[in-house]
């Protein structure tokens, strides 16, 4: 008993967190002129989706994991399902969609403006939100998402209704292929094009940092070539130069990005 009200408590708290943490972000992009940016749009798409995660998907899936069972009927489980697939896949969706807006902003920063406009930042995000609702909800009221036999849990004798997403082979194949594995190839695409860009500018950088000797006095290049083989000395000797944190940077960046994501959604995405 004890865990179970430690097991609750702990959900309780983390759903507040979820819902309380994307609440001040949605507000912090309306309030801010500063965050008023196009791009901000894909990530206030964002909160709102894991919001509704966690109010919507989060609350019920915590009292059906401390019961043991479904208590809440049939229809409303339907329901339920639908939400969790539509409100992950649009987060999965606006996850990419960021990914996408960082890439165009980072690689073109001049055509960026005419690119990605306020209209287009909205139909993107209308195109993620209309397409997540059709893999969820459509085939989900239609009873495509899971075989015709129901599961229930038998205890002391009598039946207890069970709401679980067991996914019928079709549906898993295309709902797992639109809602996780386009979108992470995508953003592993994406990503790593930001990292070998990341490194080709840093090349730049080190290209035109490089120190040359001026053709001046005698004093002045014997100063110059003095201070050049001091610079080469410590970069020799501290393996952390600019250019090498730059690099650890932008692996580390990626790493956790991509980790991140895989972790976070790979368990959600079963076939």
């Amino acid at each position: 008993m004890m865990s179970i009200l430690l097991v609750g408590v702990f959900l309780s708290l983390l759903i507040f967190l979820s819902v309380a943490g994307n609440i001040l972000v949605c507000i912090a992009i309306y309030t801010d002129r500063g965050l008023r940016r196009i791009g901000n749009l894909f990530l206030a798409s964002l909160a709102i989706a894991d919001l509704f995660v966690a109010s919507l998907v989060m609350t019920f899936a915590g009292v059906n994991d401390l019961l043991g069972y479904w208590i809440f009927g049939s229809k409303f489980c339907d329901t339920w399902i639908a939400f969790d697939v539509m409100c992950s896949t649009a987060s999965i969706l606006n996850l990419c969609a960021i990914s996408l807006d960082r890439y165009i902003h980072i690689k073109d920063p001049l055509r960026y403006g005419r690119w990605v406009t306020r209209r287009v930042a909205l139909a993107t995000i209308a195109t993620i939100w209309l397409l997540a609702a059709l893999i969820s909800f459509v085939p989900i009221m239609l009873g495509l998402h899971r075989p015709s036999h129901p599961f229930v849990i038998e205890s002391g004798g009598q039946n207890y209704p069970t709401c679980a997403l067991d996914l019928t082979p079709t549906y898993a194949v295309v709902s797992s292929c639109i809602s996780f594995y386009v979108p992470c190839i995508v953003m592993l695409g994406i990503y790593c094009r930001l990292y070998c860009y990341a490194q080709k500018h840093v090349k730049s950088i080190r290209a035109i940092t490089r120190p040359i000797d001026i053709p001046n006095s005698t004093s002045k290049k014997k100063t110059i070539k003095q201070k050049n083989k001091a610079l080469h000395i410590h970069l020799h000797n501290h393996q952390s130069s600019p250019y090498h944190v730059s690099d650890h940077k932008a692996a580390i960046t990626v790493g956790i990005i991509m980790g991140v994501f895989l972790i976070c959604w790979v368990s959600n995405t079963k076939i």
